[in-house]
């Protein structure tokens, strides 16, 4: 059970990890599509092609639940709130037992 157990905390530390990522790359365009500042330029450019995907997903996805169409203020919130929860969970599920 030790390595089995100590390979699916590993797991779970990536899945953090990439949750946060993510949300840098949210966080790094939602300041600059509000904002504009001219420092933020490159890394704004170069998340737009990395966030595109998963907002059509999650787009698609709201779509088909909901039957209406969600702006971009929107998903992005969906996103975020997704990605704290899921947070939560794992983290009770890891911290109960």
């Amino acid at each position: 059970m030790g390595l089995m157990h100590n390979i699916l905390i590993g797991v779970v530390h990536l899945l953090f990890v990439v949750f946060d990522i993510l949300s840098v790359m949210i966080l790094t365009r939602v300041v600059y599509q509000r904002w504009k500042p001219s420092w933020l330029k490159y890394a704004a450019d170069i998340v737009e092609p990395l966030i595109v995907p998963v907002m059509g997903f999650v787009y698609r996805a709201a779509r088909w639940i909901t039957g209406k169409s969600l702006s971009e203020k929107y998903l992005l919130l969906v996103i975020i709130v997704s990605i704290w929860v899921t947070r939560f969970v794992i983290g009770g599920l890891f911290n109960s037992g």
